[in-house]
C-alpha cells in the first residue's frame, strides 16, 4: 500500500489520501470478485491456474473512479469493468517467492521518499 508515501504534508491531508487509497484497494477487490468467475472460465483448461493481474485492474479501477464520479451515465461500467480485469491475466507459480530483505526503503534515491 506504500502507506508512508503520502503527497500531502497536513493531517486533513493524509486522511483524505489513505481513506481513497483505502477506497481503490476495495474496488479492486470487489471488481477482482467479479472477474474470477471470467477468469476460471477462460483458464479451465489450462495447466497452471491464473488470476487477474492486480497492478492492471489498479490502473482500471482508479480510471474508473474518476468516471464513475465524473458523469452521470455510466453504461454498464461495472461489467465492462470486470470484462477488462479478466483479460489481463498471471500466472500462479506455486513455491515462487520474492525476499525483500535487502531492500533499501530509507535511500533518498527513491522517487517517493520523504
Amino acid at each position: 500500500m506504500k502507506i508512508e508515501h503520502f503527497g500531502a504534508k497536513k493531517p486533513a491531508g493524509i486522511h483524505q489520501e489513505f481513506h481513497a487509497h483505502i477506497f481503490a484497494m476495495n474496488m479492486v477487490a470487489l471488481t477482482g470478485l467479479a472477474a474470477a468467475e471470467q477468469v476460471g472460465k477462460k483458464t479451465k483448461h489450462r495447466k497452471r491456474e491464473y488470476k487477474y493481474n492486480w497492478h492492471n485492474a489498479f490502473r482500471w479501477v482508479r480510471d474508473a473512479i474518476v468516471k464513475m464520479f465524473s458523469t452521470d451515465k455510466l453504461d454498464n461500467l461495472p461489467e465492462k469493468l470486470a470484462t477488462l480485469v479478466s483479460s489481463s491475466l498471471t500466472a500462479i507459480r506455486p513455491d515462487r517467492q520474492y525476499s525483500r530483505d535487502g531492500l533499501d526503503r530509507d535511500n533518498p534515491m527513491n522517487p517517493n521518499y520523504k
